[in-house]
């Protein structure tokens, strides 16, 4: 009677007999066939990181949508603020904006050396900007090894109500990686209804973060009276620890502007 082990060793010789018969080569089997998807390029006794490893921790590393990775410092453009048009207070579109350029580098630059900031509030009309700067800020930091958390509000809200829903789950995972990111960034405030859910939801983050000391990056098309009186006064009283609020005014929507002009992008 043949004996198990001899059976054993007989279908191992097929299978590679019929292996090394077969025309499918890695590059059909695996999606990196270098490493054959373990991540690990193995020469004798040591290993080093595959390419495709490396790839993935720098895509792990952008911004989710390809517009906002596009959004850098070096392609702010100030000639799209009016150098003629100023404020009751005297200044000019422009150097308005190019001080909330200088501000969101210098916050970066900051974060990126270990020194702390509580957090900065970008403040204007649809089209002005705000996402711009705060996705350079992010862009800048990512680069430089700093994790982010790009937040658009509305969106969260949405993924968030659709979570407890179908969980039941009111402290969801969601919440607690937002709170504990080493940066986030809440885009667009204010395009939402402050029932008394988003407020609860809001201030539980906002009071999280800055009890801990994590810095926070607002964007918001209103100006601080309407955003505190729209988001109660808890969540108002924690945002006024953050300090920095950077105002950016446009003639017109530079999204509409750009269009005009035959231009897609920054």
């Amino acid at each position: 009677m043949e004996k198990l082990s001899d059976r054993l060793h007989g279908l191992a010789d097929e299978f590679t007999k019929m292996a090394e018969e077969s025309q499918v080569d890695d590059a059909d089997i695996y999606r990196c066939p270098l490493c054959r998807d373990c991540g690990w390029i193995i020469e004798g006794s040591s290993a080093r990181p595959c390419v495709c490893r490396q790839q993935e921790q720098q895509d792990q590393r952008r911004l989710p949508l390809p517009h906002l990775q596009r959004m850098l410092f070096e392609n702010f453009d100030l000639q799209l603020y009016p150098a003629n048009i100023k404020t009751a207070n005297g200044n000019s579109y422009r150097q308005l904006a190019r001080e909330a350029l200088s501000a969101a580098m210098a916050f970066a630059n900051s974060l990126a050396k270990g020194i702390n900031r509580p957090g900065l509030i970008f403040e204007g009309t649809v089209g002005s900007g705000k996402t711009f700067l705060a996705a350079a800020i992010a862009n800048d930091l990512l680069a430089k090894g700093v994790d982010v958390e790009f937040i658009v509000v509305p969106e969260f809200l949405d993924q968030l109500r659709q979570q407890i829903h179908s969980n039941g789950d009111s402290e969801s995972a969601l919440i607690r990686r937002i709170q504990e990111a080493p940066v986030l960034i809440f885009d667009d405030m204010g395009a939402h209804n402050f029932s008394p859910w988003v407020q609860n939801i809001l201030f539980t983050i906002i009071n999280y973060r800055l009890n801990h000391q994590l810095p926070i990056i607002i964007t918001t098309n209103l100006n601080m009276d309407e955003l505190c009186e729209a988001i109660g006064e808890r969540i108002a009283s924690r945002l006024m620890e953050i300090g920095t609020n950077v105002r950016l005014f446009v003639d017109k929507d530079i999204r509409l502007k750009l269009f005009r002009d035959g231009r897609d992008q920054w």
